[in-house]
């Protein structure tokens, strides 16, 4: 018998305390107690058996990772995580080494709660720091304080977690360095096996974008951004974390099994209302989103909506993008078995600007970002996208 297809499942949980100022991920604002749990099992439950009925081969596939994001996932009761978890198990099965995330907020943990979901199979925690300064957390308009996150951690700890993964932030407004280096001083304290530490995006139709737009507030500059990224890169590699991806450091064993099935461009299944998927079919590969609407996908019965089918060029496209945001770079054996194509004919131009201005490096079996094409990563991935025909 052949080796099963891998599949990672994302389950969207779209409801928040209140909405962070920087975030434009879908979600509304709910507390704990008023969330529909119920209706949202059954929405979800509908949509895996239409998934089901409508994907080829979907029960011939293995379960890699299943992760819980939001949104606020730790404002759920822990019978949802067992419910779901329990649904994907007895359906499809999970691999040995299956890894079960949910992100929790700091400001949402509720006693006994995270000893509950542990022992309903979740074994990996992301906790949304993003800062340990109170003043910057209350200008992202997070629910939590520095004390709840430190207290959070400590929590997930000696509940005892086999992975716990921290986020964090940096290039804020007002941040400045001395600010970043004490968040990660006391992250250093927490030995944590993964940290992801994101430059802040500045999105469109956010209260910070429009806190910036209208001169309330004001971006860093490149180079205050920049330092900050070398002072994130120098002060997390203190901890014995290896970077493996552009924003993600992790002791060997702790890289996020989910994350890298993205971006190996594996297929994923999204659950829940704005969940995206993407399943890969013989010759094609289809990609769709749930509608980003709560009500709408209570009670939907059809679900799959802005279906768009990739074309060749993006499929290669988005894998060299993915691939390297990773450290290891692009094998250049994986790529032609792929595609049949060589990547250094199909990209041979680019791969010597590249290696000119020394962005990237070559050593005939890989070609991946140097430290200063990390710095200047966008550059690159512009250079690997080929026109959609």
């Amino acid at each position: 018998m052949g080796k099963k297809k891998e599949l990672s499942i994302y389950i969207h949980c779209p409801f928040c305390v209140r909405k962070c100022d920087y975030c434009d991920f879908y979600s509304i604002t709910q507390t704990a107690c008023t969330i529909p749990v119920q209706a949202v099992l059954a929405a979800i439950k509908r949509q895996w058996i239409y998934y089901q009925n409508s994907i080829p081969d979907l029960m011939q596939c293995q379960v890699k990772s299943i992760y819980f994001g939001g949104g606020t996932p730790s404002l759920f009761p822990s019978y949802f995580f067992k419910t779901i978890i329990e649904m994907i198990s007895n359906e499809l099965g999970l691999s040995k080494t299956c890894e079960i995330s949910c992100e929790i907020n700091p400001g949402t943990i509720r006693d006994n709660w995270l000893n509950e979901i542990r022992m309903h199979g979740i074994n990996r925690i992301s906790i949304g720091v993003q800062s340990f300064n109170d003043r910057l957390l209350q200008l992202l308009n997070r629910v939590h304080t520095s004390d709840q996150a430190m207290q959070a951690i400590a929590q997930c700890q000696g509940v005892g977690f086999d992975s716990i993964s921290l986020d964090l932030m940096f290039g804020l407004p007002t941040q400045t360095i001395p600010m970043l280096e004490d968040d990660m001083r006391k992250a250093m304290t927490c030995q944590l096996d993964h940290i992801s530490a994101y430059m802040l995006m500045l999105e469109k139709n956010t209260v910070l974008h429009d806190r910036i737009l209208s001169g309330e507030l004001d971006m860093l500059s490149e180079d205050a951004s920049l330092n900050q990224l070398r002072t994130c890169v120098r002060m997390i590699e203190c901890m014995e974390l290896k970077r493996y991806e552009i924003s993600n450091y992790a002791k060997p064993g702790y890289e996020s099994i989910h994350n890298q099935h993205y971006w190996n461009s594996g297929d994923y299944l999204g659950l829940g209302p704005a969940a995206t998927s993407c399943i890969s079919g013989i010759s094609d590969r289809k990609r769709w989103t749930q509608v980003a609407d709560v009500d709408h996908f209570l009670t939907q019965n059809e679900f799959m909506h802005d279906v768009e089918m990739l074309s060749r060029n993006q499929i290669i496209s988005e894998y060299c993008f993915l691939k390297f945001r990773q450290m290891q770079g692009i094998f250049i054996d994986d790529f032609e078995e792929r595609f049949q194509v060589s990547l250094l004919s199909l990209f041979s131009a680019q791969i010597e600007q590249l290696e000119t201005h020394a962005l990237i490096v070559n050593d005939q079996k890989s070609i991946a970002l140097t430290p200063k094409g990390i710095e200047l990563s966008n550059i690159v991935f512009e250079q690997f996208i080929l026109e959609c025909l």
